[in-house]
């Protein structure tokens, strides 16, 4: 975190997938802090609040540290905050309000989506931070829900489409694709023994789960984006056929993106109905690419 006695201009919310309501929000904040010569800056959690209440495991769209990354580049903050939802859970939301943004980070205007909630017990909102910034003369920007084909712009849609496996509709919400970062590690060596060798990514364990199967994908390795086919099994392990790729890279980080799903996982009869599988597969995957639709 940045020097703590700067004013600020904040953005609040848990901010999963950076979709266009949370940009929204990160505009205002952005906008205000223009305009009041003053730092932007997103306030997070380090924790999904609803999954730590519950004692849940988190199924989130983005790992926090992809969450940082969207949040300045995409909603071109200063600085992201990551407070620690532990410590707070149990703060009043006026208190909240008073010795967190005002008192500590020095607050001088506030934005947050509709259904912004805060504070012991959920019991702050939006209403609440407008009322306590008005009395003292600062501003609290609301942006009211954004819908896109009849859904909710929202973090819950995109987390139910991508364990739908509905991954074109997640592009089309996020502005971007589902993907995740993570270190190429060694498999059962499947590829190399039918001759497309693979991949192998692990899922971070608090991503939401898509569904078991094959998908288009891109991959990107050392700043170079390639084309590729993907499998990802029920353990989460992802293992990308990448086109026109063949060095090695183990141990080496990359970024996966899901772009399509292209058919659920099957069991095959013997190895060379899978190979046959995995040739129509790759053969589907260039097809996919090649339609115009989709460059």
């Amino acid at each position: 975190m940045k020097n703590e006695s700067m004013s600020r201009a904040l953005a609040l919310g848990f901010f999963d997938g950076v979709h266009a309501a949370h940009r929204a929000v990160l505009k205002a904040a952005r906008d205000a802090a223009d305009t009041q010569g003053c730092t932007a800056a997103a306030v997070t959690f380090d924790l999904h609040p609803a999954a730590a209440l519950k004692g849940e495991a988190q199924q989130l769209v983005q790992t926090l540290a992809d969450r940082e990354t969207a949040i300045c580049r995409e909603g071109r903050m200063d600085e992201c905050i990551v407070l620690p939802f532990a410590e707070l859970r149990n703060m009043e939301a006026e208190t909240f309000v008073e010795q967190i943004l005002l008192d500590r980070l020095h607050a001088v205007s506030v934005a947050v989506g509709y259904d912004y909630r805060f504070g012991r017990g959920g019991r702050g909102d939006a209403g609440l931070l407008q009322h306590m910034f008005a009395q003292r003369g600062l501003s609290c920007t609301v942006v009211q829900r954004m819908d896109f084909d009849g859904e909710p712009v929202a973090s819950c849609t995109v987390r139910r489409l991508i364990a739908e496996g509905s991954m074109e509709r997640v592009r089309e919400i996020l502005g971007r694709p589902f993907g995740f970062s993570g270190e190429v590690c060694h498999g059962k060596s499947l590829g190399h023994t039918l001759g497309f060798p693979t991949m192998n990514v692990p899922m971070p364990e608090e991503l939401v789960t898509p569904p078991a199967g094959v998908y288009t994908a891109l991959v990107t390795i050392d700043g170079v984006t390639y084309r590729g086919v993907c499998n990802v099994d029920r353990a989460r392990l992802s293992e990308t056929f990448v086109f026109d790729f063949d060095r090695n890279v183990y141990g080496q980080s990359v970024r996966v993106e899901l772009l399509s799903h292209r058919r659920a996982m099957k069991k095959f009869e013997g190895w060379d109905v899978l190979a046959r599988q995995v040739e129509r597969d790759k053969e589907d995957a260039r097809a996919w690419f090649a339609s115009e639709k989709h460059l």
